[in-house]
């Protein structure tokens, strides 16, 4: 299962074990939907909407457009683990489990080829730098510039659980499951990380930075302020494993291992 959020055009675009991938707008009704022949490993939407990118378990990298009609498929020698695409749909990031990372055009070619000391499973394009951060399950993360360059580099000691940053990229979150939240900034410098009562598997925060979404190990969504602090918090069925914020904070979803996929309200900051 798994979501990823289309901030400037309202859309959220999510996948499952099924092979079915569904594209929602905010009023939670179903805009697009279609079904793959692969086992999914990822996808992403860009935030215009203008595209998505889907890979399978057998190297297979699909690109569609809003109305999920395939538009160009080709394949990359190795497990597609996650993929992130730059906020216009212009470029994707797909890191395969060989520890190597591609950059491909929307036109398909492959722009650049970069190695990483572990399989990375956490990428994420800047909005207003041409970053590209990445993360692995644990023990590296960094960002890249656009020829593949490592720019900097941390190895934290636990598991990562997702990677995000708010608009400007001065607070970048990691999910730490025995960490709390750690936060650095676009540069790599080292912010006070934000502890949290459970086990954090997924943190995320609007373009502002105001409002923190989480998803703990004990199936509990909590809602914090900048400070790390517990606005309200909803209690699950079963932990989400997949979870998404929009751009101003203003509603989340999140999803369960049975595909359902549920959208919540969020209110005004304290």
């Amino acid at each position: 299962m798994g979501l990823s959020v289309a901030r400037e055009a309202g859309l959220l675009l999510s996948w499952d074990a099924a092979q079915r991938v569904i594209l929602w707008d905010l009023a939670g009704q179903v805009r697009a939907r279609n079904s793959v022949h692969f086992p999914l490993t990822a996808a992403a939407i860009s935030d215009d909407g203008s595209r998505i990118v889907l890979s399978g378990a057998g190297g297979e990298i699909w690109w569609l457009n809003p109305e999920l009609r395939l538009q160009l498929d080709q394949k990359i020698d190795a497990l597609p683990l996650t993929i992130a695409l730059d906020p216009l749909g212009l470029y994707a990031a797909v890191s395969g489990d060989d520890r190597r990372t591609r950059l491909i055009s929307r036109s398909g070619a492959e722009v650049c080829k970069f190695e990483s000391p572990r399989p990375l499973v956490h990428l994420l394009f800047l909005h207003t730098r041409p970053l590209l951060v990445a993360a692995a399950d644990y023990g590296f993360v960094g960002a890249f510039d656009p020829a593949g360059s490592c720019l900097w580099r941390h190895a934290p000691v636990s598991h990562v659980g997702s990677l995000h940053a708010n608009g400007i990229g001065d607070h970048l979150l990691l999910a730490s499951y025995s960490g709390g939240i750690e936060r650095c900034t676009w540069m790599g410098q080292r912010l006070p990380p934000l502890s949290t009562a459970q086990p954090c598997r997924i943190a995320l925060c609007d373009y502002n930075y105001a409002r923190i979404l989480m998803a703990s190990e004990g199936a509990t969504l909590a809602l914090l302020n900048s400070e790390g602090r517990v606005i309200s918090s909803l209690d699950l069925p079963t932990s989400a494993l997949a979870l998404v914020l929009d751009a101003l904070g203003n509603w989340g979803a999140f999803g369960l291992a049975d595909g359902t996929v549920t959208f919540v309200e969020i209110g005004q900051p304290r």
